[in-house]
């Protein structure tokens, strides 16, 4: 029988292996290690691979949230937010979606994680981006996606598609407060359908809640 403490203490020497010292120098010695001056440079050399896959390629002691912080570190910096955005949509789709759109078990449930962590994780970074992302979300589920479909990259047609509706590359110089209708089920976090034009109310097809436009 395993010993507890034993398992506690290699989840301590695990996270001080990864987080430990100074993370980002340690990074981008690996990322230098494999020819690449930035972490731009290796997403574009393999554009859409799921982070989890992506960070094997710098050691086993490097994770994927810290690729992330770097991705948009350096978008922030050379003013691509957006471009990050949707490389970030594309990996994770495919991540979490690994049967391809609309494929697969626990459909909803993974379908909610591609929303939330991309979602979330941009709001983290640019707290005015998250009705962007919403916009984008839903112009997405509004194409929608064939059956299977598994994003190429940034440029993939259907994530191009969806941020010229909802994230327009030329913004309109003023932008006027709109409602935004829930994504998700509060109550059971499944993804709802579309809201239709002068829809205020909808019940999730999961749960039964009844959802209305906030």
């Amino acid at each position: 029988m395993s010993n507890p403490n034993n398992a506690e203490r290699s989840n301590q020497d695990t996270g001080q292996r990864v987080w430990g010292g100074e993370w980002r120098a340690k990074v981008r010695a690996r990322l230098h290690a494999i020819g690449c001056e930035t972490v731009e440079d290796l997403l574009t050399r393999h554009p859409a691979e799921p982070y989890l896959k992506l960070v094997k390629r710098l050691g086993d002691d490097v994770a994927a949230l810290q690729v992330t912080v770097l991705q948009f570190e350096e978008a922030i910096e050379q003013g691509r937010f957006r471009e990050a955005a949707k490389d970030r949509l594309a990996r994770l789709i495919n991540g979490h979606l690994k049967k391809g759109w609309g494929r697969g078990l626990h459909l909803d449930f993974n379908t909610a994680g591609v929303y939330a962590d991309w979602a979330t994780e941009l709001e983290k970074f640019r707290p005015e981006s998250r009705p962007l992302a919403d916009a984008v979300w839903r112009a997405l589920l509004t194409l929608p996606p064939p059956q299977g479909w598994t994003p190429t990259g940034p440029d993939d047609a259907i994530i191009k598609a969806a941020f010229e509706k909802g994230w327009p590359e030329q913004m309109p110089a003023r932008i006027s407060v709109v409602i935004t209708p829930p994504v998700l089920c509060p109550r059971c976090n499944a993804v709802l359908r579309s809201w239709a034009d002068g829809v205020q109310h909808q019940t999730c097809s999961h749960c039964g809640e009844q959802v209305s436009v906030r």
